[in-house]
């Protein structure tokens, strides 16, 4: 019975290219969301996303690239390239963010987020302004 319903649902999903972009096209959108916003480095590994990414692909790019899909489906060879298209964007994003988390956003508010973050690099004028004390005098 369950197979039956998952079947249908499958096929009505797959019915509506928007659906099928939101909910199999924004695979790392929400990872790419919170390195940004969080400023994470540690993202998951560009081999491990590719992979990941190519699993996720296979059913939506038969279904809508092969002619003789078992679903019936007439195929859709723009919105398949377009997903792809899209889908490898993000994977361009993550391995970016590896070295860069926040490039996405403008200076400006890179600069505003960082304001609460301790500066690890200081001069030796900031240095002295700080100290009270001297051994000079």
């Amino acid at each position: 019975m369950w197979a039956f319903i998952s079947v249908i649902f499958i096929e009505k999903l797959y019915l509506n290219n928007v659906l099928v972009m939101l909910v199999l096209g924004c695979i790392w959108v929400p990872q790419i969301y919170t390195n940004t916003f969080k400023g994470y480095r540690n993202t998951p590994c560009i081999y491990y996303a590719i992979c990941t990414t190519m699993h996720a692909l296979a059913i939506p790019v038969y279904i809508k690239g092969a002619s003789e899909n078992f679903l019936g489906l007439k195929p859709h060879p723009l919105f398949m390239i377009i997903l792809v298209v899209f889908v490898a964007l993000q994977v361009v994003v993550l391995g970016i963010q590896q070295s860069r988390p926040r490039f996405l956003l403008p200076q400006y508010l890179r600069d505003r987020m960082m304001e609460d973050y301790y500066r690890y690099e200081t001069t030796f004028e900031d240095d002295a302004k700080l100290s009270t004390n001297s051994f000079l005098s």
